[in-house]
């Protein structure tokens, strides 16, 4: 997962290295936030305390304030997983993790004892938070080094700030410090034959992984969970909004969005133009910095049990006999 700018709060600001460094109350700062120094990563580093587990993170990293700050921020995907999970019954559930950053989504999902976990980071600046965060859990996650974007002749640099990263087109005449690899590539490396959850988080080429990658997901029935940021996307894609009926085209009917905060927008038929009109009016009038958080489904079983789980944890209320319109 990467952390994007999201709407201010009055925790911004907290953690600048500048503050903790500065501030004679430092030690009652990083506790006050669940924080603490930790050895041999020394200042660069704490152990963010999430609620019932622990994770490694920069100083840097925002991921504390904006759980803080916004109290639904990254909750969904541990959840949807937990739901989903309970349809596989004693099989190991299966979660590729593309853009893993230092591995907060991972240790989160991880959490769940049924759970396996193929984190896929290529960021140098990441790994060694990322293997740190995965060291508990070597039975039951896999790391593999690389970038999932697509094979072209262009060259692309990393760029990293504040807890995420990039990757963007290089100035002429300067050598690409990427070596891509397609999602088919990650998957045969992983392996894993059976996947039950793919989770892209990669800054603006979600859009281009998924398009890379739709022979493998059109003969496949594995649910997407991935970031849809059309203003993100535009440079490397272009109309984002395309990929809707590129994904109703291989079988994609079913879907669930969440704004980028954590909370559930709606639940729709990828069919329904009506639908999509209405997110693209919600971002169209939400602050530059709002995206959504997609999780699209081929099956109606998988769909209707996810959409029952979310709705009964915002509402609390079952509707599991509710039936969407047609």
């Amino acid at each position: 997962m990467s952390v994007k700018q999201l709407p201010s709060s009055p925790l911004k600001g907290l953690l600048s290295r500048k503050a903790i460094e500065s501030s004679s109350s430092a030690g009652r700062l990083l506790a006050r936030l669940g924080l603490r120094a930790v050895a041999p990563f020394g200042a660069d580093s704490i152990v963010f305390d999430a609620g019932g587990y622990s994770m490694l993170l920069p100083v840097s990293h925002p991921l504390p304030r904006y759980w803080r700050g916004f109290p639904n921020y990254d909750r969904a995907l541990p959840r949807l997983v937990r739901s989903l999970s309970a349809l596989t019954q004693s099989k190991e559930f299966v979660i590729v993790d593309i853009g893993a950053n230092v591995g907060d989504t991972a240790v989160a999902l991880l959490q769940h004892p049924a759970t396996f976990v193929v984190a896929i980071e290529g960021n140098d600046a990441f790994l060694p938070h990322l293997r740190q965060n995965l060291s508990a859990f070597t039975n039951r996650s896999a790391i593999i080094e690389r970038f999932i974007g697509p094979k072209t002749a262009e060259s692309f640099v990393v760029e990293t700030c504040n807890g995420t990263a990039k990757l963007i087109h290089a100035d002429d005449g300067v050598e690409s410090s990427v070596d891509m690899i397609g999602l088919d590539e990650a998957l045969a490396l992983s392996n894993k034959d059976d996947i039950d959850l793919i989770k892209i988080d990669t800054d603006g080429f979600d859009i281009q992984i998924i398009m890379n990658s739709l022979a493998m997901l059109n003969s496949s029935n594995i649910p997407i969970f991935f970031e849809f940021d059309p203003n993100l996307a535009k440079p490397v894609t272009g109309d984002a909004w395309i990929i809707f009926d590129t994904l109703l085209d291989i079988g994609y009917s079913y879907g669930i969005a969440y704004v980028n905060t954590g909370e559930i927008l709606r639940c729709f038929r990828v069919n329904d133009q009506a639908a999509i009109d209405e997110m693209r009016a919600f971002l169209s009038s939400a602050t530059p910095s709002a995206y959504l958080d997609l999780i699209m489904f081929k099956d109606v079983t998988r769909f209707d049990h996810a959409r029952a789980s979310e709705l009964a944890h915002f509402t609390g209320i079952d509707t599991q006999f509710l039936i969407i319109p047609q």
